[in-house]
């Protein structure tokens, strides 16, 4: 009856349906909360109240510039910060209160800063996706701070309702400085710019700036919008008339498009150049949810930072002139200059000499990280502004009850990237060989030989040792894509796999040391290696690793020893289940439901009500 019950909760908090994002890697998951904690929440301690506190590490100082960025991107409802992992335990509240510091203490140097965000607020918590519109809680929280430039991600274009809550009520609030160069909305039958196109500004230093933001060629949008290739809009009439000008001294450009080997990024960085060889490109890129930074000239660099309130990324410019900007170089211009030969782009030369130097750094999305980089200690970071947020994003989670009931716990963690699929710790071996068996299978067929098939692009974080609840349900696979099964025979089914992964329609701890008296811990975490080197990441982790994933994993029961004639039931989602029908021919039955509406979101959470321990 109780899982009847919860199963039907699930059916209420229903997520999103659409494509996933198949160049997804995992961020660590979020945790249980506990309300009596949460009743009891100490606003001393400021992180959400259940969240691990992060430890001393051996952090790195900024290199303040003339002009310096702070960069978020794909946060994705994460605004509460993560629970179970002390790295990014952060929430929106503490980073409010490390942005208004971070802005005052450039005012006290004179010079620049500026925030910005390459999108994708939606999908990935069930704090940011259980309410309608998806985003009716998170969204207000994002508003409180104080962006500068704004780009759309593809996350606000799936859905139509998504799209016209972006469109109406979150665009405007930006007062120009959300940009959409190539997206249009369809206000009933009419195509208007999705927002403002492009903007043009004086810093505080007087640095006059072109900016635009754009979305990579995504063409899974819904009706509600239309898409421009990237390519068409930089030949657009009122592109051209922008870029053309001469009183501009630096060009930003945020965007949602994967910042290394982009078509799009090379035909922006093109445009720009045709016109102006030599004036600084400040690129902001998204949607690969990694940490990177591209080198495209000796003036142009671009920075992409992350994922899911895991980093907050830094980037520093030095050398610029005095007829540019009133700033001074604060620590010299003695930061990293570009002498390294950019890759080529058709159609560019690019400049290889200039006098400008850069720093980029990739922070961890916690509290040690802010109060070190601020200057201010537990007692003395916190600011009304950030507490204030805190405080709304614990009630709000406390007003939902149903996110965080307990389902079950998990048995062991179980990693989406670190590991190879052929490791015990790795995710998809854990859902192959154990929860699809159990889990996935129309009950009146519980005797017939299956395979069971699942796009990996689905699963989206690592399932950590512990509570499981409806919230890490979300954040683990918010998708509603329902479990269908067709019957075929097994001369065509063992190949299925195979024929899968090449579809080109759906491929789609170490040592403590001591320091000051201070007890410093290496945790496992982020090791990246860009353009600039492997010194970006700005606390020093013990790599936590890497492995490639396939497309497609799958669960095989009771196949062993049968025959090519022998009919066996396929499963597969109906995501991609369009794709695989065509690879099963001789099949004796078409799609059909698995199990009424069991999905890719229930999977788990049935998994933890019948499987799974409730005692942890």
């Amino acid at each position: 009856m109780l899982l009847n019950s919860l199963l039907l909760l699930t059916s209420l908090l229903r997520p999103i349906a659409g494509c996933e994002d198949h160049d997804w890697t995992s961020p660590v998951l979020g945790g249980y909360v506990d309300h009596s904690m949460m009743r009891r929440h100490d606003l001393s301690k400021r992180i959400q109240p259940t969240a691990l506190k992060t430890p001393a590490q051996q952090i790195k100082d900024l290199h303040w510039g003339q002009i310096n960025f702070l960069h978020t991107t794909d946060t994705h409802g994460w605004l509460a910060g993560h629970l179970l992992d002390e790295n990014y335990s952060a929430d929106y509240g503490d980073f409010a209160d490390f942005v208004q510091k971070m802005k005052a203490k450039a005012d006290r140097l004179g010079v620049d800063l500026l925030l910005i965000d390459s999108g994708d607020l939606h999908d990935g918590t069930g704090f940011g996706d259980i309410t309608k519109p998806n985003g009716k809680l998170t969204v207000p929280i994002f508003q409180r701070l104080p962006y500068d430039l704004l780009s759309i991600g593809n996350h606000e274009l799936y859905t139509t309702p998504i799209a016209n809550d972006t469109y109406h009520n979150f665009a405007p609030h930006w007062g120009g400085r959300y940009l959409t160069s190539n997206v249009e909305f369809n206000d009933t039958g009419v195509l208007k710019p999705f927002s403002q196109r492009y903007a043009y500004w004086e810093t505080k230093q007087g640095i006059r700036i072109m900016s635009f933001a754009f979305i990579f060629n995504f063409t899974g949008n819904s009706n509600a919008t239309v898409v421009t290739p990237v390519g068409t809009a930089v030949k657009q009439s009122w592109f051209q008339e922008q870029v053309k000008r001469t009183d501009i001294d630096m060009f930003l450009v945020a965007g949602h498009i994967t910042l290394r080997g982009s078509t799009e990024w090379n035909l922006i960085y093109s445009a720009i150049r045709e016109h102006h060889p030599t004036i600084p490109i400040s690129i902001f890129g998204g949607h690969r949810h990694v940490r990177d930074s591209v080198i495209f000239d000796a003036n142009a660099v671009g920075i992409a930072s992350g994922r899911y309130c895991e980093t907050v990324g830094w980037l520093s410019i030095d050398g610029l002139p005095s007829s540019v900007t009133r700033a001074k170089s604060p620590q010299g211009n003695n930061a990293t200059k570009i002498t390294a030969k950019p890759s080529a782009i058709p159609g560019v030369t690019p400049n290889n000499q200039s006098d400008l130097s850069y720093t980029r750094q990739y922070l961890d999305f916690n509290r040690f990280s802010f109060e070190h980089h601020t200057g201010t200690t537990e007692a003395t970071f916190n600011t009304s502004l950030g507490t204030n947020i805190t405080e709304k994003i614990t009630s709000d989670i406390d007003s939902l009850p149903s996110l965080t009931t307990k389902l079950g716990c998990v048995p062991d963690s179980y990693y989406l990237s670190r590991y190879p699929i052929t490791s015990n710790q790795s995710l998809f071996n854990y859902l192959t060989t154990v929860v699809f068996p159990k889990v996935v299978v129309d009950p009146k067929r519980t005797n017939m030989s299956r395979i069971v098939l699942t796009n990996t692009g689905g699963f989206r974080y690592d399932l950590l040792k512990g509570p499981f609840t409806i919230d890490n349900a979300y954040q683990t696979n918010p998708y509603q894509n329902y479990w269908l099964r067709m019957t075929a025979p097994w001369s065509v089914a063992k190949n299925l796999l195979a024929n899968m992964q090449t579809d080109k329609v759906y491929k789609k701890r170490g040592e403590p040391a001591t320091a000051n008296g201070t007890t410093i811990v290496k945790t496992e975490g982020y090791v990246t290696h860009d353009d600039f080197g492997s010194d970006g990441d700005n606390v020093v982790h013990i790599d936590q690793g890497s492995a490639e994933t396939p497309h497609y994993v799958q669960a095989n029961v009771s196949v062993d020893g049968i025959g090519d004639d022998t009919l066996v039931d396929v499963y597969g989602t109906s995501f991609f289940t369009p794709a695989a029908g065509k690879y099963l021919t001789g099949n004796t039955s078409d799609w059909v439901s698995a199990d009424g509406n069991f999905s890719s979101f229930d999977t788990l959470p049935r998994m933890a009500q019948q499987f799974w321990s409730k005692d942890c």
